[in-house]
C-alpha cells in the first residue's frame, strides 16, 4: 500500500511540475485589469453562508454596437499562446428569473472591432441556485497579447473563477460528418411537440408552416430551438440568437416540413458549434425575397458559390473552416435553408419535394408534420386552425 501511495504521489508531483498556471483568480488578482464599471466584488450562493469573491461587470461592454469601457483585460508576461486553457465560472444575484448573466472572452482589433472568441453558458443565480458555479474551459487556438472579458446578459455578472493554464496545441480530428436536412418530413416527436406548444409555436394554415410566436432567446445568448420544452430533432446541435435588444423575437423562425427552415429578418445568427480547422461546410439556401441580402459565416473562407443573393433561386455554397473555433451564420435579411452539412455532401433530395395527388387531399387538413392528408387518414389533424381527431 505504501508503494502505491508513493507512486501516486510522484505522479501528482510530476503533473504539478509540468503545469503552469498563468492567472489564478480569486487566489490572486494578478493579470486582471478592470475598467469602466467593472470592479472586484462579492456574491452569495443560496446554500453557502459565506460570500464568494468575483470580478463584477455592472454593465455591458458595447454601446450601440461600439466598444465602451465596461470590461476587464487579462494579460501575462510574454502574452497568451495557442493551447493555453482558460477556466471560467460565475454567478449573479437577481430575484428576476428572466435575467441572463454570462461573459464573453473577446479581442479588440483595428477601429475597436470586436471579435468574440467564447461565450460562457448562463451563470448560476445565487438567489435561486443550490449549486456552486459551474466551471467551463476554452482552449486558445492562436497567440494573443491580451484578452478582454465583458458581460453578456442583462444583469450584474460576476466571474468567481478565472484560471489560465499553459497548455500545448494538439492536432484536432476532423469533425464527424453532420447533416441538417430541412427538406425531410418532421419527425413524429417534433410534430407532436410543436402542436403541444401553443405558447411558442403556431401553425400558419395559409402558408403551411410552423412559426414561432414568442421570444426564444435573449440578445446574443445562443439557445437551441425547443417546442414543448424539448429540443427539436430537426435542428439538434444548432443554437440561435439575434443581435437585437428584444432577442430572437416573434416570427423569426419558420419551419415548413419537407421544404425549409427559414430565418426571418436581419441579424439572426445560427451557431454550428466549435468546428475544426479545414472542416468543410456546405449550405443550400434561398433568399426569402428578391431584394439583395447576404450571409456572413464567421471563421471560414469561401471555396465556391456566393453568400449574396438577390433572387429566390436555390444556391449552394462551400466554405472551409480557418481554425478550431465556433462557426456562426448571420443574416442581413430573410433566408430559407434547405440543408447545412459539415464534412458531408448535401442531401441529393434537397428541393425535390413531390406533389401529392390533389384527389387525396382534404382542403385545410394537415397532420402534425404539416403534410396535407386525405379523408382516410386517422389521427390528430389541423383544420381551420384547430387540432381535431380524424
Amino acid at each position: 500500500m505504501k508503494k502505491i501511495f508513493t507512486l501516486i504521489s510522484l505522479l501528482v508531483l510530476a503533473l504539478t511540475v509540468q503545469a503552469q498556471t498563468l492567472i489564478d483568480y480569486p487566489k490572486s488578482q494578478a493579470g486582471i485589469t478592470k475598467s469602466g464599471t467593472t470592479d472586484f466584488s462579492t456574491v452569495k450562493i443560496y446554500t453557502n453562508t459565506t460570500t464568494i469573491n468575483g470580478v463584477k461587470f455592472a454593465n455591458g461592454y458595447t454601446t450601440s454596437g461600439a466598444l465602451n469601457s465596461n470590461y476587464a483585460t487579462i494579460s501575462v508576461e510574454g502574452g497568451f499562446k495557442a493551447g493555453d486553457v482558460i477556466t471560467i465560472a460565475g454567478a449573479f444575484n437577481n430575484s428576476d428569473e428572466t435575467k441572463k448573466a454570462a461573459v464573453d472572452i473577446f479581442t479588440v482589433g483595428e477601429a475597436n472591432a470586436i471579435t468574440v472568441l467564447f461565450t460562457t453558458k448562463q451563470f448560476v443565480n445565487g438567489r435561486t441556485s443550490a449549486d456552486d458555479p459551474v466551471e467551463e474551459t476554452y482552449t486558445l487556438t492562436e497567440d494573443y497579447d491580451i484578452l478582454y472579458l465583458g458581460r453578456n446578459g442583462n444583469t450584474g455578472t460576476l466571474i468567481t473563477t478565472l484560471r489560465v493554464d499553459r497548455g500545448e496545441v494538439k492536432p484536432s480530428d476532423p469533425t464527424a460528418p453532420t447533416t441538417w436536412d430541412f427538406t425531410q418530413v418532421l419527425s413524429d416527436n417534433d410534430a407532436a411537440n410543436l402542436a403541444a406548444d401553443a405558447n411558442t409555436w403556431t401553425f400558419d394554415e395559409d402558408n403551411n408552416y410552423w412559426k414561432n410566436v414568442a421570444v426564444l432567446a435573449e440578445r446574443n445568448v445562443f439557445e437551441p430551438l425547443k417546442a414543448n420544452d424539448v429540443e427539436l430533432e430537426l435542428t439538434k446541435g444548432l443554437t440561435f440568437t439575434r443581435d437585437n435588444s428584444a432577442g430572437l423575437g416573434e416570427d423569426r423562425v419558420r419551419i415548413k416540413s419537407k421544404n425549409y427552415l427559414a430565418v426571418n429578418g436581419s441579424a439572426v445568427s445560427i451557431n454550428l458549434g466549435a468546428l475544426v480547422k479545414d472542416d468543410v461546410i456546405k449550405l443550400k439556401f434561398k433568399g426569402s425575397g428578391e431584394s439583395e441580402r447576404s450571409l456572413t459565416v464567421s471563421n471560414t473562407e469561401l471555396v465556391s458559390g456566393s453568400l449574396t443573393t438577390a433572387d429566390v433561386e436555390e444556391h449552394e455554397v462551400e466554405l472551409k473552416v480557418l481554425k478550431d473555433n465556433l462557426v456562426i451564420i448571420t443574416t442581413t435579411n430573410g433566408f430559407q435553408f434547405m440543408a447545412i452539412t459539415v464534412n458531408a455532401e448535401l442531401p441529393t433530395g434537397v428541393g425535390s419535394v413531390k406533389a401529392e395527388s390533389a384527389k387525396a387531399k382534404v382542403a385545410g387538413a394537415v397532420n402534425l408534420a404539416g403534410q396535407q392528408v386525405g379523408a382516410g387518414y386517422k389521427g390528430i389533424v389541423v383544420k381551420d386552425g384547430k387540432k381535431v381527431f380524424q
